[in-house]
């Protein structure tokens, strides 16, 4: 009896620690994808500035440009958030 016991605790332990390893790979994911959306959002907000720039010469550039710094925020805002997230739990 006390063996069925050992063995119910022992598989118990094995199959919680492979739950706590694949949450944190999940997170560990989570957060390098928050970082790559980041970066991307911040890339889209200098685009933006430059098309932006140009659109003073071209009307249509010009809105284009403002449209991809807001694009641009917006991921770079979600992407910390993402990775907030990712740190708290």
């Amino acid at each position: 009896m006390a063996d069925r016991d050992m063995t119910r605790k022992g598989v118990g332990n094995q199959l919680e620690g492979r739950a706590t390893d694949v949450r944190g790979r999940v997170k560990e994911e989570i957060g390098a994808r928050a970082e790559d959306l980041e970066r991307e959002g911040k890339l889209d907000q200098v685009k933006g500035r430059v098309k932006e720039e140009l659109g003073a010469r071209a009307e249509g550039l010009e809105r284009e440009g403002k449209l991809d710094q807001v694009k641009g925020k917006i991921q770079e805002t979600f992407g910390k958030a993402q990775r907030a997230i990712g740190r708290d739990r």
